[in-house]
């Protein structure tokens, strides 16, 4: 079963708040800077689609191995989104 992004930080947020690692207000601040509407997504899927080519793209990327990125079949296609899908 597929965790959304947000609940994710949450529950991390939450132990690190429960283990005194973090105080309330600085996870507070966290989560707040790390929300991500629907619309903010739209946007920065549509920049990186005018950079070229998703594989070409992620081979930017320090750390990604070009050849192994090669070997993932991706689709670009299958990247546009529908305005009426996500952004209501």
């Amino acid at each position: 079963m597929f965790t959304p992004l947000s609940e994710q930080l949450a529950a991390v947020l939450k132990r690190l708040t429960g283990r005194g690692v973090l105080s309330e207000s600085d996870a507070a601040t966290c989560s707040r800077r790390m929300s991500v509407s629907p619309q903010d997504f739209l946007v920065a899927l549509k920049q990186m689609q005018a950079m070229g080519p998703m594989k070409q793209v992620l081979g930017l990327l320090p750390g990604v191995n070009a050849k192994a990125l090669q070997a993932i079949p991706a689709d670009d296609k299958r990247l546009k989104p529908s305005r009426r899908s996500c952004c209501r």
